[in-house]
């Protein structure tokens, strides 16, 4: 957390004066494709999934100012922090072979039930077409 910058802010909305006098916003801050501290492929997810908290300089910023105190939103901040970081640090796991045999069989069934299912239809309609014919004949 030192390579971290916290800031102290006037929080908003309700709180009365207590509000108005103590700086309880907290705002956590660092510049993510300078942040050594984590891996380049970590960096760049979260430069992804975090776009709209990062400024147009590359500094993320997270704010919190839920609670009456700075301690308070400093831990919830940090919180916030570290679930984005983990989210970013989390790779997809591939699908097994197995699985993708499954799949690929799954959709070949349906695919062929389809087909069935259409061509006995239109052999259904043909029969009614060529009977329709015959009738006209007569």
């Amino acid at each position: 957390m030192d390579r971290i910058d916290k800031i102290a802010l006037r929080s908003s909305g309700p709180g009365g004066q207590h509000v108005a006098k103590v700086s309880t916003k907290a705002v956590l801050s660092f510049h993510v494709e300078s942040a050594d501290w984590l891996p380049g492929w970590t960096r760049t997810r979260l430069l992804h999934i975090a776009r709209k908290s990062i400024a147009k300089d590359g500094i993320l910023r997270i704010n919190s100012q839920k609670e009456r105190s700075y301690t308070m939103n400093v831990t919830d901040a940090s919180k916030k922090l570290l679930s984005l970081i983990e989210e970013a640090s989390h790779t997809r796991d591939r699908p097994s072979r197995s699985h993708i045999l499954e799949q690929k069989k799954r959709r070949h069934n349906a695919k062929r039930k389809r087909y069935t299912e259409l061509k006995y239809n239109l052999l259904g309609k043909a029969e009614i077409v060529n009977s329709n014919q015959q009738e006209d004949k007569k």
